[in-house]
């Protein structure tokens, strides 16, 4: 005897059962946003030590190394850019919904596809105009570390690509239903 699949639904009124490529994805998915939450965090650990280490330097000893507030710079970038993607999925970023809540379900769910739409559009722009960048700074060096900046500047088409990868998951799943 074969386990039954379970059914799922697409909207309200209609399901249908799940397919297995769902489940791969999903577990990709998963892993995409555990390794950024793992990267993230280890970046936001390494930005406070590091400020906390020139801090201790520059006002205890009297030294400031050169490539501190570039590491540190570095550290935050990394941290604010994979948070934003990862916030992305599960709807974790801060919004205003005092518009939302005045209108009907029906309305609210287009609003809100409207709004994701509009915010997938920018990702993808985001991402097409990060990657210009990239090849464009690409001969450039940074002052300090000396390190070439379009290493630097791939976070942004990079998490802005997560990013829209998770919304479109959302979309998919419909993550924003009217109450």
């Amino acid at each position: 005897m074969r386990p039954r699949r379970r059914a799922y639904r697409l909207w309200p009124g209609r399901t249908a059962v799940r397919p297995y490529v769902g489940v791969a994805v999903r577990n990709i998915l998963n892993a995409l946003e555990r390794g950024a939450v793992v990267i993230g965090s280890a970046a936001m650990a390494c930005l406070a030590v590091a400020v906390a280490a020139l801090v201790l330097l520059r006002y205890v000893f009297h030294v400031a190394p050169f490539w501190s507030e570039e590491v540190i710079r570095l550290f935050l970038l990394v941290a604010v850019f994979l948070g934003a993607a990862v916030s992305v999925r599960g709807r974790r970023h801060i919004r205003v919904e005092f518009l939302a809540d005045l209108l009907p379900p029906p309305l609210k769910r287009a609003w809100y596809l409207l709004l994701d739409l509009a915010a997938l559009a920018l990702f993808v722009l985001l991402v097409w105009l990060g990657i210009e960048a990239v090849e464009f700074n690409h001969a450039q060096r940074s002052v300090s570390l000396q390190m070439r900046l379009s290493w630097v500047m791939w976070l942004v088409p990079a998490c802005f690509a997560l990013a829209a990868v998770f919304l479109v998951e959302e979309i998919v799943r419909g993550g924003r239903r009217a109450k």
